[in-house]
C-alpha cells in the first residue's frame, strides 16, 4: 500500500471513528457544532494532503440536468399535495431560524461535498477506500439521529433502518458517483435545493415520513442513472449541445405556475380554491366544479342563504347556509346542501368556518376528484 494511501485510510478510519463516539456515546456534534467540526477535518485535510481542482467536461451539462429533474420533482411533490394537502412551516427567515438551521446545512453541504471529493480524488482509485468514504459520510448523515432509546425495540430499528438508513445509502452512493464523474458542484446544488427547500418554501406536501423517504430514496437514484448516461455518452453529440434558452424558459414559466396553483390551493392566501366532490349542491355547482373561497373570520357579514365552506371532522363541505343563531356572542350555523330534502343534522360552530364561495368555474376539478377517488381506493 502506498504512502500516501495508508494516511488517507488512517485519516479516515479516524474520522469514521470520532462519528460513531459522537452518535452511541456523547452525541455533542450538532447543527451548528457539526458544521464548525467539519470545517475543522476539512482545514486539517488541506494541510496534510491538499486540495485537488474540480474541473470535468460534463459537469456543466450534469448540472444542468440536476436543475431540470430537482425541479421536475418538486412539480410533481407539490401538484401531489394539492390531493394530499399541504402543511405550513415555520418561518426561518429570522437571525435564529438562519443560525440554527439554514445557514448550518448550506455550511455542511458545501465542506462535506469538497471533502468527499478530494478524498476520492486522493483516493487513486482504491475501492477500499472509496467503499469507505462512504461509510464515512452515512455515518455523517445518521449521527445525530442515533441517541438512546431511538433504537431499542424492532419497530424503532425499522423506522431508524427505513426513515434514515437507507435514503442516506442511496443519496451517498449518488453523490458518490458524482463527485467522481462531474465533481462536487451538481451534488452541491442538488443537495442544497433537496435540504432547503422545507425551510424557504412556507408549505410542503402533508406527506408522511415513509412517502418522504421512499422519495429521498428513489430520487438519487434517478439521477445516478441519468448521470451514469451522460457520463456514457460524452463523446456523443449530447456533450457539444447547447440548451435550448426557450426550454429553460418554459420550465421556469411552469414551475412559477405550478407554485401559484400550489399556493391558492393550500389556502395559503385569502383566497383559495376547492374543487367539489359530490353533487350535493347541484345545480347551483356541480361535482367537478371548483369554487374560489374568500376566507372570513367577519360571522356578522355571513348571511342565510350565502354558499358557505367549513371543516367538519376535517372534510371540506361546500353547502348554503340555512339558517344563523347567535348565543352569548357565538355564532351558529345551519346548512343544506341544494340537491338535498333536509337540513345537514349537525351544528356547525363559528371556528369550523372557512370562508364564502365567490366563483364558481365548472369542470375544471374533475381531474383532482378523480385523483381523489383514485387515492381513496
Amino acid at each position: 500500500m502506498k504512502k500516501g494511501v495508508r494516511r488517507l485510510l488512517i485519516f479516515e478510519l479516524l474520522l469514521l471513528l470520532i462519528l460513531v463516539i459522537n452518535s452511541f456515546i456523547y452525541n455533542i456534534l450538532i447543527g451548528l457544532i457539526m458544521s464548525l467540526f467539519m470545517a475543522f477535518v476539512l482545514l486539517i485535510f488541506k494541510l496534510i494532503f491538499g486540495f485537488e481542482k474540480s474541473k470535468y467536461r460534463v459537469t456543466k451539462n450534469i448540472i444542468l440536468d440536476t436543475i431540470i429533474y430537482v425541479l421536475v420533482f418538486l412539480i410533481i411533490y407539490y401538484l401531489f399535495g394539492i390531493i394530499i394537502g399541504f402543511a405550513k412551516v415555520g418561518n426561518y427567515f429570522t437571525l435564529a431560524g438562519i443560525r440554527d438551521y439554514i445557514a448550518p446545512i448550506i455550511t455542511l453541504v458545501i465542506i462535506r461535498e469538497v471533502l468527499r471529493y478530494n478524498l476520492l480524488k486522493k483516493s487513486e482509485n482504491s475501492k477500499m477506500l472509496i467503499y469507505l468514504s462512504v461509510v464515512v459520510f452515512i455515518m455523517l448523515d445518521i449521527t445525530n439521529s442515533i441517541y438512546y432509546g431511538i433504537i431499542n425495540d424492532t419497530m424503532h430499528i425499522f423506522k431508524f433502518i427505513a426513515l434514515i438508513v437507507l435514503p442516506s445509502i442511496s443519496y451517498n452512493i449518488y453523490a458518490t458517483y458524482v463527485n467522481i464523474k462531474a465533481g462536487y458542484l451538481p451534488v452541491i446544488i442538488y443537495s442544497l435545493v433537496i435540504y432547503l427547500y422545507a425551510y424557504i418554501i412556507p408549505i410542503i406536501p402533508n406527506a408522511n415520513e415513509y412517502l418522504t423517504s421512499i422519495v429521498n430514496f428513489l430520487l438519487p437514484i434517478v439521477l445516478t442513472l441519468k448521470v451514469y448516461s451522460t457520463v456514457k455518452n460524452e463523446n456523443d453529440e449530447y456533450l457539444s449541445r447547447n440548451y435550448n434558452k426557450k426550454g429553460y424558459l418554459g420550465i421556469i414559466v411552469s414551475a412559477i405556475i405550478v407554485m401559484v396553483l400550489v399556493y391558492f390551493s393550500s389556502g395559503y392566501f385569502s383566497y383559495s380554491a376547492v374543487a367539489i366532490a359530490t353533487g350535493s349542491m347541484s345545480p347551483a355547482i356541480d361535482r367537478g366544479d371548483i369554487v374560489i373561497v374568500h376566507k372570513t373570520e367577519d360571522y356578522d357579514n355571513i348571511n342565510v342563504g350565502d354558499v358557505i365552506v367549513y371543516n367538519y371532522h376535517n372534510v371540506i363541505v361546500v353547502h348554503r347556509l340555512a339558517n344563523k343563531i347567535k348565543i352569548d356572542n357565538e355564532y351558529y350555523f345551519y346548512s343544506k346542501g341544494d340537491a338535498n330534502k333536509e337540513v345537514d343534522n349537525y351544528i356547525i360552530e363559528q371556528d369550523m368556518i372557512v370562508g364564502l364561495v365567490k366563483y364558481r368555474i365548472p369542470y375544471l376539478g374533475m381531474p383532482t376528484v378523480w385523483l381523489n377517488e383514485l387515492w381513496e381506493e
